[in-house]
């Protein structure tokens, strides 16, 4: 990956709290919104979720996932300025206590606010292991890089 596209992921990321998640069940698409965080060399992304939530079945029926973020504000100009990312790859719930402890490290500090979430035992972190990221700029500039 280039330092320039790593560069602009990682502006985006720290920029943005959310995501939207897209898991599947069969043949019946799920989208979910998010709290997310990734390492900074952007192999990882990670969410919190309840283990009573669909999109926790659905990963543990289908993992391969995708994560869309962008930073469009909701204007006519977002066509031309707002830069959308899509994550492709597979999640697997944290479950070894040292790795849990660093992401959960990593998660709480972007979302202080959901500190006692990611600590209940009805949730789990969710680890995403990118294997690809498509950024789109300028409506139509796709810029593929696989991991």
């Amino acid at each position: 990956m280039d330092q320039e596209f790593k560069a602009d992921l990682n502006r985006l990321f720290r920029s943005q709290r959310f995501g939207v998640l897209a898991t599947l069940m069969g043949d019946q698409p799920h989208l979910s919104l998010v709290a997310f965080a990734s390492t900074d060399d952007l192999k990882t992304i990670v969410f919190a979720t309840s283990m009573q939530s669909k999109k926790y079945a659905h990963i543990m029926d289908t993992p391969k996932i995708a994560m869309m973020i962008d930073n469009q504000s909701n204007r006519s100009s977002d066509i031309q300025q707002a830069i959308a990312v899509t994550a492709y790859g597979e999640a697997q719930a944290i479950g070894d206590r040292q790795e849990k402890d660093r992401y959960q490290k990593l998660y709480t500090e972007k979302h202080p606010y959901l500190s006692e979430f990611v600590r209940s035992p009805e949730s789990t972190l969710i680890r995403m292991s990118v294997a690809r990221y498509q950024r789109v700029s300028q409506f139509q500039h796709i810029h593929v890089v696989d991991l």
